[in-house]
């Protein structure tokens, strides 16, 4: 039996420069064979980063673009997956590219300031981990149907992410620590509808780079340990981010968590 879909894993360690590699860094000491860059050969030796950004603002497209959304979050687009990484909590959510429906750029106004025009959206197949973070009385609609062994619907059920840069391209930000991740050698000005842009290019090349062939869309491995780590960790950790939504101050969410 093919194994099913993988789901997504809650994520403790944040990617630095000391457990990643950007694309471009990787790409320049990657050896050519019969002409064939081994770049363009999936590996596991090395995680590499494709793309993402810092200062994003995370929101639900079902709740509408002026409505409450979470900040201080970060995207990495790696060689394993997507990560999200919530700076508040201390912890953030793996996504496989095979949950991935389908993403791309909306406008969020045509009267938003040129370089800040654009947000990144992320259609997701959802499955336990997504739906116990995405959960609460003004989240999505939980679907009814019995789930597979691997947590997934029968029936595909989505939730749609909004993440758009804190700043515009043209904006002179100051971070006060020192980037050495989002280089300007490695990604540009990584900021604005650059950001979006850059991060639309890297899920295309990375859906298509990183196809897992052993993936059968219709049929699901019956096993369900370990599809997701530890179950009884992952609920302890994760929160309804219907209860985070601008709501970090005196609300406890990190007195009990250990990172």
């Amino acid at each position: 039996m093919q194994k099913g879909r993988p789901t997504s894993q809650l994520a403790i360690v944040k990617p630095t420069v000391e457990n990643v590699i950007s694309y471009n860094q990787y790409r320049r000491t990657q050896p050519m064979v019969n002409g064939v860059p081994m770049m363009n050969v999936p590996s596991s030796d090395a995680i590499v980063l494709f793309g993402g950004g810092r200062h994003i603002l995370l929101g639900l497209l079902q709740l509408g673009q002026d409505d409450r959304k979470i900040e201080d979050v970060e995207l990495f687009i790696l060689s394993t997956g997507i990560l999200i990484w919530f700076n508040q909590l201390g912890n953030g959510i793996e996504i496989p590219f095979q949950s991935v429906v389908c993403h791309g750029s909306i406008k969020v106004s045509d009267y938003a300031p040129d370089g800040h025009k654009l947000e990144l959206l992320l259609t997701l197949e959802r499955d336990k981990v997504l739906n116990q973070f995405f959960t609460g009385e003004n989240g999505p609609p939980e679907s009814h149907d019995p789930l597979t062994p691997d947590g997934l619907s029968p029936t595909l059920s989505s939730i749609e992410l909004t993440l758009r840069p804190k700043y515009s391209l043209y904006d002179r930000h100051c971070n006060p620590d020192i980037e050495n991740l989002f280089t300007f050698d490695n990604f540009g000005v990584n900021r604005g509808d650059n950001m979006v842009n850059n991060c639309n290019e890297a899920l295309a090349l990375c859906m298509e780079m990183y196809k897992d062939p052993d993936y059968d869309a219709n049929e699901d491995d019956e096993e369900e340990d370990g599809v997701v780590g530890d179950e009884n960790n992952a609920e302890a950790m994760f929160t309804s981010i219907n209860d985070t939504w601008n709501s970090y101050a005196n609300s406890g969410l990190a007195d009990d968590l250990e990172c």
